[in-house]
């Protein structure tokens, strides 16, 4: 189930986002949508909050005895236990929806407010409590002592907002603006977003099949045609050539599993599942590693081989009227005064003469074309 909004309605999904149907209409501009638990969505608009109890299928106004101060709404949260709703001057407060009421900010707390056209930040940490906030200051404001901002190990602080410690870095203290620790990951490991600790080569290995650099964000994959089958490797120089003999057509290989197909040679670094064998050569195994390894095509036998598909075709019975040399890539004609009914004939030679009182005058004959006159 997918739930949107947009600037006056808000619409549904039951296909993961291919197709969407509108629910409600608003009053008002959206400007928050919200989920508590596995059923409970809300929407919030300029003029209003909408709740639903069926994951978005249906909404109802659920917002009720907000005073009339309060709009325009600017933006609303859902905590573990209250809601809240910021408007021009201030933020309210509900336990069910019922009843609002003012959030009063003591003179002495060390949070401030931004002006209502400001987007809204992320929590701050703080030492001194704040009614209604469990010690930190509540969405959309901002500390007025800044020097009281701390980020805890595995977090930094960005444009005076504390978020988890960048991709690729870590970040092992407990710092304020003034004393930042961000350290790159070291090559051969890599970091996901808020690591707290120097990652090691036990905890966030470069997995087999990859390889990654000093501040690395997420393994990177060795390119197609190469492999690599240690952890740790920091370059993409620890990605070796596939073998001569295989192919390998993904990226990120481990190792090399893939013999090259029968009727292909591959040399190293082979990435494409090899090279058919020229026409007039076969080769029926798997695993050719040179042009050397395809063999001619037997007498009797021609083999055309389609490059331009990739289809290595098996040596195919030399048709009658025909005769096939080792390593013929098409069947010849026999001449004109021979003809020949059988199959798999492997020179001009064994094409048979003409009988006595016939003529045969087309080459690549199966029967003599007539019989001769009289005299």
């Amino acid at each position: 189930m997918v739930v949107a909004a947009t600037a006056a309605h808000v619409f549904q999904s039951r296909d993961g986002g291919r197709r969407f149907t509108r629910v409600t209409s608003l009053r008002g501009a959206a400007v928050r949508l919200l989920s508590r638990g596995a059923n409970e969505v809300f929407v919030a608009s300029t003029q209003g909050v909408s709740k639903s109890t069926d994951r978005g299928a249906s909404f109802a106004g659920w917002a009720r005895n907000l005073p009339p101060e309060s709009l325009p709404i600017s933006d609303f949260h859902v905590q573990a236990d209250a809601f809240l709703l910021r408007h021009s001057s201030g933020f309210l407060r509900s336990s069910t929806g019922d009843n609002w009421q003012p959030v009063a900010l003591p003179t002495d707390s060390p949070c401030g407010q931004f002006p209502v056209t400001h987007s809204v930040v992320a929590d701050f940490r703080l030492p001194a409590a704040v009614p209604e906030t469990s010690g930190q200051c509540i969405r959309g404001s901002l500390s007025k002592a800044k020097a009281a901002l701390v980020s805890k190990p595995g977090e930094m602080i960005l444009n005076g907002v504390v978020v988890p410690c960048r991709e690729g870095y870590f970040c092992p203290e407990t710092c304020d603006e003034t004393n930042q620790v961000v350290l790159p990951c070291p090559a051969g490991t890599w970091c996901e977003s808020g690591v707290d600790r120097q990652p090691s080569l036990g905890s966030h290995p470069c997995p087999r099949g990859h390889y990654c650099p000093e501040a690395t964000d997420a393994p990177v994959k060795c390119p197609a045609g190469t492999y690599n089958h240690e952890l740790h490797q920091a370059t993409a120089d620890a990605c070796r050539p596939a073998p001569a003999g295989y192919s390998i057509d993904t990226q990120g290989a481990a190792e090399p599993l893939q013999l090259c197909p029968a009727g292909n040679f591959c040399p190293e670094g082979t990435s494409d599942g090899g090279t058919v064998c020229p026409p007039g050569t076969s080769r029926r195994l798997p695993g050719g590693a040179a042009e050397s390894d395809c063999f001619p095509c037997p007498a009797g036998y021609f083999c055309p081989n389609d490059s331009s598909t990739g289809t290595s075709l098996d040596p195919k019975p030399c048709p009658e009227g025909h005769y096939c040399p080792l390593g013929s890539a098409a069947a010849a004609q026999c001449p004109a005064g021979t003809l020949s009914s059988s199959r798999s004939v492997s020179s001009a030679e064994e094409c048979d003469l003409c009988p006595r009182g016939s003529y045969c005058t087309e080459p690549g004959a199966l029967a003599v074309t007539g019989a001769c006159d009289a005299g």
